[in-house]
C-alpha cells in the first residue's frame, strides 16, 4: 500500500502553509469511491449539495459497467438527489 501511495501521489501538488488564510474562492475536486453503496451515496449527496464555489468536480470511481444506473437506483432508494455531470 505504501508503494502504491507513493507511486500515485508522487506528482500531486502539496499544500504548504504560509501562515496566510487560503482564499475562500478556491474550489476542490473530489475523487470518490464506492458511491453506489450506502455510505458513498450519502457522501456523494453531501458533496453535491455543497456550494459550487467550494466543490469543483466530483469523480465517482466505480467498477461496474452499469455504475451510472446503480448510482441512480441507490440514490433514489434513499430519496437523495442524483445529478449527473457536476
Amino acid at each position: 500500500m505504501k508503494e502504491l501511495l507513493d507511486q500515485y501521489s508522487r506528482n500531486l501538488p502539496s499544500i504548504i502553509s504560509t501562515g496566510k488564510q487560503a482564499k475562500s474562492s478556491a474550489t476542490w475536486n473530489f475523487p470518490l469511491t464506492g458511491t453506489t453503496g450506502s455510505l458513498g451515496t450519502y457522501l456523494l449527496a453531501a458533496l453535491e449539495n455543497m456550494p459550487r464555489a467550494k466543490v469543483g468536480k466530483i469523480f465517482c470511481l466505480n467498477r461496474p459497467l452499469n455504475a451510472k444506473e446503480r448510482q441512480r437506483k441507490s440514490s433514489k432508494a434513499r430519496d437523495l438527489k442524483f445529478v449527473l455531470g457536476r
